[in-house]
């Protein structure tokens, strides 16, 4: 009699392999029962594995994600509060560049080229002080649409 695994097995020989798959397939294969696997010798061994006892795979499988779910549950650290806060409560004139690119999500450096090569959008034109951007809060505020 054959088993579930072994017909859909029998299924795939035609079938190629997705390469986003591939690696686990690979796990997979080499956690149940079949040698080290290359690329090249993955499909033939999808081929030839063993029947497996479906339900029992499921099992096997179920316990190890429910254990690394628990693992990771246990050791999750509470969140830091954000360094920043909203910025339609900032009521200073100017930002540092750090601080708008927290706000705007994107990378200081990005904000230190936008001010070298002035790209930056309209009226967020950077005061340098001492060598440092401070740029307008009104300006930051109006790009990222807070009131």
């Amino acid at each position: 009699m054959q088993t579930a695994t072994h017909s859909s097995i029998k299924k795939m020989r035609d079938v190629s392999i997705p390469k986003s798959l591939k690696p686990i397939v690979k796990v997979l294969l080499e956690h149940f029962g079949t040698e080290k696997l290359s690329d090249q010798n993955l499909a033939g061994s999808v081929r030839t594995m063993p029947p497996r006892d479906l339900g029992k795979l499921l099992l096997e499988l179920g316990n190890t994600s429910a254990h690394r779910a628990k693992v990771l549950h246990d050791n999750i650290q509470p969140q830091a509060p954000p360094p920043y806060p909203p910025l339609s409560q900032v009521t200073k004139p100017n930002l540092t560049t750090k601080e708008l690119a927290y706000y705007s999500d994107m990378a200081e450096q990005t904000w230190r080229v936008k001010a070298c090569y002035e790209t930056f959008p309209d009226g967020l034109r950077p005061l340098r002080v001492c060598g440092k951007l401070a740029w307008p809060t009104a300006g930051a505020k109006k790009l990222l649409g807070v009131a």
